[in-house]
């Protein structure tokens, strides 16, 4: 299972409130987060899911991101979000924070957040491990399938609005229907404690 969801803290939906509360499933692990709101309506964020899926949808090895906790990039000391890394229908997920001291905040693309996050690494410059949950795409697939009902019924259209098309395309490239395959060892949603240094720092400081 996966879903990432977001509700207005006066439950109206008023993308004016200070912030949102949102969370985020995968398999049995849940966690809350609270969504700065200003820079970022509600609509944004939801809007960035869709595409940020979009791109993990694409690519058998794709790396992409859902932004949590967006603020102006040019007042921000750093921005939260939850890195996705695609290796066939598998994706691991972390929990990272975009520092724009290192990314640059005018490098920074709000369109593309997943430009600035760095190649998946399995502990950090302390030698920590990471933690690490595993999904599939196939849940990724249905959750966003009922993503792209809900924003049509809101009227969203045009490019930046993952098709249904694109979602079954990206099923037709998986290797089999509607069941989520994990990693050796692993079952889906299980949160993996990794042991090796894969890649240097780049943009993005993953919390363990």
């Amino acid at each position: 299972m996966f879903a990432i969801e977001l509700q207005s803290r006066d439950g109206e939906g008023n993308d004016r409130a200070a912030e949102a509360s949102g969370r985020i499933t995968i398999g049995d692990f849940t966690e809350t987060f609270v969504v700065p709101l200003g820079f970022w309506a509600e609509a944004d964020y939801r809007l960035s899911w869709r595409n940020a899926f979009r791109v993990l949808n694409a690519d058998p090895d794709a790396t992409s991101c859902m932004m949590t906790s967006v603020t102006d990039p040019r007042a921000s000391n750093f921005l939260v979000c939850w890195p996705m890394y695609r290796a066939g229908e598998d994706v691991r997920v972390q929990n990272a924070m975009i520092f724009l001291d290192e990314a640059g905040a005018e490098d920074f693309d709000p369109a593309a957040p997943w430009r600035s996050v760095s190649p998946r690494r399995e502990a950090d410059e302390d030698g920590s491990k990471v933690s690490e949950w595993v999904t599939c795409m196939d849940s990724l697939r249905e959750f966003f399938r009922l993503a792209i009902h809900r924003a049509a019924k809101d009227g969203w259209t045009g490019r930046d609005l993952v098709s249904g098309a694109d979602v079954l395309d990206g099923r037709r490239r998986g290797t089999g229907p509607g069941v989520c395959a994990a990693p050796a060892g692993h079952a889906v949603g299980d949160r993996v404690r990794v042991v090796d240094v894969a890649v240097d720092s780049a943009d993005v400081r993953v919390r363990g």
